[in-house]
């Protein structure tokens, strides 16, 4: 019976939760502060139990890497952990694939988000009767990308195994995958991937060494991957076209995010307080002292009146959905 009652408990959650987000675009602290609060010490006194704690201890780090890695905002973040902290135990031990139920909230929330994406993007090409910039070249750009990484870690690959078979170690395979992507990113910050000529050598030895073979350029497996990896680049790039708002300056809110050309607006003009470049991503998301500065030179200029911003996109309304999947398909078990 107390099971329904945390399920109504969450349904009502959520709804609040949904509902201020896409009006206000916010997910209010005093809504889910107090539900973390009560869920914490309920599972710690009433539901306490080693498996429990690790998998929630999972689901935070989740969670909290989600938002610090700007994936989603605040307010997302805290919304999953108030509903992981009061969601009954049996869903929480309970797995699909292997992968704990409660993991599968932001899983199926990204995979509502994405399709709402797509269907958002072709109805705003019909609406529009925009045609599409230059989608050719920025998926061939990303394929070039792809294959580029592509040559770098498997030749990483190769020289990580000689290594451990020569020093006779035992690697975890995810302490070995987070070593290799670690070693590619860092090449990437350092620009070192950016010259043709490393690339052009690291693909020599990749072929001298016969780490790269016809068999595996084009075997099944590989051209499926290829193909993917085509289909998720014009699908981003397409998307990204159908990405943008514009408003009046009276309309703007904190919270949101500029546009990086309407950024350079402000950033150009030489009576503007605003000097920041914005990179669409949450790290840009506008302030109150952000719109004042906006709004005090729409009053010096007064043909700027109108910017572009990023859609919102209502992710307290996909984790509601998910989040409801998953209790639907939990009490089936």
């Amino acid at each position: 019976m107390i099971n329904y009652f945390f399920y109504f408990f969450i349904l009502i959650i959520l709804i609040i939760g949904t509902y201020t987000d896409l009006k206000y675009g916010i997910i209010p602290n005093k809504l889910v502060g107090p539900v973390i609060i009560i869920g914490f010490i309920y599972k710690l006194f009433f539901s306490f139990s080693i498996d429990l704690l690790i998998t929630i201890f999972i689901t935070c780090f989740i969670s909290l890497f989600l938002f610090f890695m700007k994936i989603w905002a605040g307010g997302d973040c805290k919304l999953y952990l108030a509903i992981i902290l009061l969601i009954p135990d049996i869903l929480v031990e309970s797995s699909f694939y292997g992968i704990s139920y409660i993991i599968w909230i932001p899983i199926l929330a990204f995979l509502i988000g994405y399709f709402y994406v797509i269907g958002d993007s072709f109805y705003q090409k019909i609406k529009q009767h925009k045609k599409s910039n230059n989608l050719k070249v920025k998926v061939k750009n990303d394929f070039i990308r792809y294959l580029k990484y592509y040559i770098v870690i498997i030749f990483l690959s190769y020289c990580m195994n000689v290594f451990i078979n020569y020093l006779n170690l035992q690697i975890n395979m995810w302490l070995y995958t987070i070593i290799i992507f670690g070693m590619v990113y860092f090449l990437i910050k350092t620009s070192v991937l950016e010259s043709k000529y490393v690339i052009g050598v690291i693909a020599f030895i990749d072929v001298f060494l016969g780490i790269i073979q016809i068999e595996t350029l084009f075997n099944k497996r590989q051209l499926f991957i290829w193909l993917a990896v085509i289909l998720t680049s014009l699908m981003k790039h397409f998307n990204n076209e159908y990405n943008y708002e514009e408003i009046t300056i009276e309309q703007l809110k904190p919270g949101m995010i500029l546009s990086t050309s309407s950024s350079y607006i402000f950033f150009n003009d030489t009576l503007s307080k605003y000097k920041k470049i914005s990179d669409e991503t949450l790290c840009s998301r506008l302030n109150e002292e952000d719109i004042e500065k906006i709004n005090d030179l729409k009053n010096k200029r007064d043909y700027i009146y109108k910017i572009t911003i990023m859609k919102k996109i209502p992710f307290a309304l996909f984790i509601s959905l998910s989040t409801f999947m998953i209790i639907l398909g939990g009490m089936f078990i």
